[in-house]
């Protein structure tokens, strides 16, 4: 963080970042820094100072249907699509060709309840072995549906 102060010294009234505060929050070990709120973001710092934002409402490369999700629930509606989203995605046919069946089956955003998954801590990250098991299974699964769709 303190690396990304230095333009302040040269140029004050000339720094432009660019970062989203509703991301990845800044990553502590430590109970402290949940109490001291050094666990927020430099940009969640900025932000409570008053610092002037801009916010980029157009979306060019998401899915419109995955697009409704962050943008319902922390972006206040505001996210839109350009026109060149839609028109990209009426070009690709996934209706036709090796990708049919695995098509009728997914939409572009799904959610699995992996109810009796369990997550364990490591010193510096979290994983959760059966979401990796079943992310592989998935994947095979597509795989072998995919290769089936190619011989027809």
């Amino acid at each position: 963080e303190l690396n990304n102060l230095i333009p302040f010294e040269h140029q004050p009234n000339r720094v432009i970042l660019v970062g989203d505060q509703q991301q990845l929050p800044a990553t502590t070990f430590s109970e402290n820094a949940e109490k001291t709120n050094y666990s927020r973001s430099m940009f969640e710092r900025f932000l409570m100072c008053g610092i002037d934002k801009s916010m980029l409402e157009i979306k060019y490369r998401m899915d419109p249907l995955i697009r409704e999700f962050p943008s319902s629930q922390f972006y206040e509606n505001r996210l839109q699509d350009d026109g060149s989203i839609l028109s990209r995605m009426q070009k690709v046919d996934f209706k036709a060709g090796p990708f049919r069946k695995i098509h009728q089956m997914l939409s572009p955003m799904m959610f699995f309840d992996l109810m009796y998954s369990s997550e364990s801590d490591s010193e510096k990250s979290k994983i959760n072995v059966d979401e990796v098991s079943f992310i592989e299974r998935l994947i095979m699964r597509l795989v072998i549906i995919g290769r089936k769709d190619q011989r027809m």
